[in-house]
């Protein structure tokens, strides 16, 4: 399955995988995220400390879910750094998980740029990682920094751990796509030095307090907001149930889908806690540009 020891992202690349939102019960999120929004199975697994799952969207984009694994010993759970996290926090996003091809080099540069970076593994034969401190400036989030080895998923976890829980079909006529991150920096150049120096994001079109990123081959994006008497970190997750037919939705490339207005729909609080928010876009000025209103869910 390692193919080779071969990276799945291309020398000279870096991609955003992933954002994961903590939870402490991810069944009714997952019954919601199925049912009403469209998203597909994709992964999930469960370790001594906590459980993932991850799931796709229209546009290819995931969010993964993680919960403190529910059967490890009560005494353990004191020192789970998910419960800790719940715990301070309530359910919402925990991490933003980006791929890159050279795992020795980019921690290395992380450093020489003054990032704090915890919690470096290379243990496994299969998957290295790292994490940005969100106390790190610009940041306010946990940044993983990571590269696999090993192109296979797993989604027997869903039918091994939630044996009742139906299986939806693929098809919804009307699913939705997950398009953004949103979040808070203090400064634009606090942004850039992340998400452009050392995260090798391509910038769009700003203002001075604003600022979208993108990567070749994501659907995902990032979109900040400089306000530099806020707390920085992130504040939502952008989703759209329509996306017209005039590109890939491929955020890096020069077809970038363009967002069609949509009916406002109402979510349940536990999304609400994940910081989700329904995008209703207005018109664009050019095919770069991703002006948004949007309503708090």
């Amino acid at each position: 399955k390692m193919e080779g020891n071969k990276t799945l992202v291309p020398v000279g690349e870096t991609r955003l995988d992933h954002v994961a939102c903590a939870v402490s019960d991810l069944r009714p999120v997952m019954t919601y995220f199925e049912g009403q929004l469209g998203g597909v199975r994709a992964d999930g697994g469960r370790n001594e400390v906590f459980d993932f799952a991850q799931w796709r969207f229209a546009n290819t984009a995931r969010i993964e879910l993680i919960q403190p694994n529910p059967d490890q010993p009560e005494g353990d759970k004191k020192r789970n750094f998910l419960v800790r996290f719940l715990k301070d926090n309530g359910p919402g996003i925990h991490h933003i998980t980006f791929l890159v091809a050279n795992f020795e080099q980019r921690v290395k540069k992380a450093r020489d740029m003054g990032y704090n970076v915890v919690g470096v593994s290379t243990a496994s034969a299969t998957w290295h990682e790292s994490f940005l401190h969100p106390k790190n400036p610009g940041l306010g989030v946990v940044v993983q920094i990571a590269q696999s080895f090993d192109p296979s998923t797993d989604v027997s976890y869903f039918s091994q751990y939630y044996p009742d829980a139906p299986s939806i079909p693929t098809g919804k006529d009307n699913p939705f796509a997950i398009l953004a991150i949103r979040t808070i920096a203090h400064s634009m150049d606090a942004a850039k030095k992340l998400w452009v120096e050392l995260l090798e994001g391509t910038v769009m079109p700003h203002s001075d307090t604003e600022a979208r990123f993108s990567w070749r081959n994501s659907p995902l994006q990032v979109h900040v907001t400089i306000d530099p008497s806020a707390p920085e970190g992130p504040t939502a997750i952008e989703i759209s149930n329509s996306i017209n037919d005039n590109g890939d939705n491929n955020s890096g490339s020069e077809s970038t889908k363009q967002l069609s207005s949509a009916a406002a729909i109402v979510l349940p609080p536990f999304l609400e806690a994940l910081g989700a928010k329904f995008v209703a876009p207005v018109s664009h000025t050019n095919k770069h540009s991703h002006a948004t209103s949007q309503a708090r869910l």
